[in-house]
């Protein structure tokens, strides 16, 4: 495989991670990311969130559910993740590759959409089953 369709299949990975953040199932989101996957984030003033670390698919599901419930994503909640200008480098061996992506969340986007936070998503891949999976998210703020 070549550099360049890995880096786009791993663009629409990135998107796709957002997109079942706002609208697909736990289930679903979870199956994006390595079984031994790590999700890091900061304490988040601007949405009450206290920061929090995620190692493995299940506390990573855990965390995905709890923000559900509180409202802060997925369906009801009227939010959105957008990400974009994600700078891609595979690895040489075409196992794992590095992004860096630039994130905006917006709130009320059923009435008067407005971003509540923004920040960069330093990401790391790697394939499991021949397909590109998330191995580690770092969010920064920002």
């Amino acid at each position: 495989m070549s550099g360049a369709c890995d880096s786009e299949r791993i663009r629409s990975l990135i998107a796709r991670i957002a997109h079942l953040a706002d609208d697909g199932t736990v289930e679903e989101y979870c199956a994006q990311f390595a079984p031994d996957a790590e999700w890091e984030m900061p304490e988040d003033p601007r949405t009450s969130m206290a920061a929090r670390t995620a190692r493995g698919v299940d506390e990573i599901a855990r965390g995905a559910r709890e923000r559900r419930a509180a409202g802060t994503v997925g369906e009801g909640s009227h939010t959105r993740h957008v990400v974009n200008c994600s700078a891609i480098d595979v690895a040489d061996d075409g196992e794992s590759a590095t992004a860096v992506s630039l994130w905006q969340f917006y709130v009320r986007t059923d009435e008067a959409p407005r971003v509540v936070n923004m920040g960069r998503y330093l990401d790391e891949f790697t394939r499991v089953g021949g397909r590109w999976v998330l191995a580690k998210r770092t969010i920064r703020l920002g």
